[in-house]
């Protein structure tokens, strides 16, 4: 059973403005056939990002990382998404 996903405005907006579409396609794939598969695919965060998971992926030697929470038996919202560089420091500044 897939979980519904939820998806905020800020992540909606990175989509956008990527301008490889292989990229964005994979990042929308592993929304939707990985973590809504599977929410416990990610790695979950401690400390100040408890609550968070975390799930990793590659593209041209570039780690981008998918933030997300799991808020129900059935839903799955995706909080951010960015490159490795300074990402959990922008995720704090979310709460």
């Amino acid at each position: 059973m897939a979980y519904q996903v939820t998806i905020s405005r800020r992540v909606k907006r990175y989509l956008r403005k990527l301008k490889d579409q292989r990229l964005q396609t994979l990042i929308v794939d592993a929304i939707y056939k990985e973590i809504a598969e599977d929410p416990e695919v990610g790695v979950p965060k401690v400390g100040d990002l408890s609550g968070y998971r975390v799930y990793t992926l590659h593209y041209v030697r570039v780690e981008y990382r998918i933030a997300y929470i799991v808020r129900t038996d059935e839903m799955v919202s995706i909080v951010m998404i960015g490159t490795h560089e300074n990402f959990y420091q922008q995720l704090k500044h979310l709460q």
